[in-house]
């Protein structure tokens, strides 16, 4: 006889070993070959620095560490969606595409290179009426990328989300307002300053134990933030007169404020 606790532990083990296997093909490139990704910044980095915790990014750069199992499961299920092209014709196909640019890589859901559409795909719990800061961020910064990258420089002309909701299946699309281009590449010159300059320095950023809701249960760095919490005061003083030090070099850091 098995227990409830067996059978969820042994489901729990499948996904964490699918999910490992996944991760280890990432990890190389195509002739077998390990990638060093150690100092990579994505797009993913900048706009979770911006909307949801810092603290959490910092970590993944100074201390990685596998994410939790409700955290895979709920990236499994993703996955799926994200399996599925939403262009089949060869000149428009830009399924899970990759791109670097200026030293920050990223992986579009879909990218249409005739009409100079992006498109991207959330699982969410429940519809939001608008799109969300994230995924505002997200795709305006792909535009950049998409129009200014060497490989393939593309025109964008619109963005869109397709929410897709994990408790019913039912699917929602919103377009995305395009910023200016200009307005994009400040809030990505300056979030990319910001975490490298914490990275560099070893100062995690300024975000109170617990104060996240939900993505606190689901992080693997609980400890290591109650600990840098309780520090915290000591490591912005080192962060300002790292800014001041490098302002006077003509370089300009925003420390983020509490």
């Amino acid at each position: 006889m098995k227990t409830i606790e067996q059978i969820k532990q042994a489901y729990v083990k499948k996904v964490m070993s699918f999910s490992e296997k996944k991760e280890e093909l990432r990890k190389v490139d195509a002739n077998g070959q390990p990638k060093d990704r150690s100092k990579d910044i994505y797009v993913t980095d900048i706009c979770a620095w911006s909307c949801y915790c810092p603290k959490k990014i910092y970590y993944d750069k100074t201390a990685k560490r596998p994410p939790l199992p409700e955290t895979v499961m709920r990236f499994t299920i993703g996955n799926v969606v994200h399996e599925i092209p939403l262009w089949d014709e060869e000149e428009e196909n830009g399924h899970e595409q990759p791109f670097v640019w200026n030293g920050i890589r990223c992986r579009m859901d879909e990218i249409n290179f005739k009409d100079g559409i992006i498109v991207d795909k959330k699982t969410v719990a429940s519809m939001p009426r608008m799109p969300k800061e994230y995924v505002t961020k997200q795709l305006n910064v792909y535009k950049v990328i998409a129009e200014e990258n060497k490989e393939k420089p593309t025109k964008i002309n619109q963005l869109f989300v397709i929410n897709i909701g994990v408790m019913n299946g039912a699917m929602e699309v919103q377009e995305v307002p395009i910023w200016p281009s200009k307005e994009t590449k400040l809030f990505i010159e300056n979030t990319v300053k910001e975490i490298n300059n914490h990275v560099e320095n070893k100062i995690p950023p300024n975000v109170d134990y617990k104060s996240k809701g939900w993505m606190c249960d689901q992080c693997q760095y609980t400890d290591l933030c109650k600990r840098d919490t309780q520090s915290i005061i000591g490591s912005q003083s080192r962060l300002a007169m790292s800014q001041e030090a490098k302002e006077s070099e003509g370089v300009s850091v925003r420390v983020r404020k509490k």
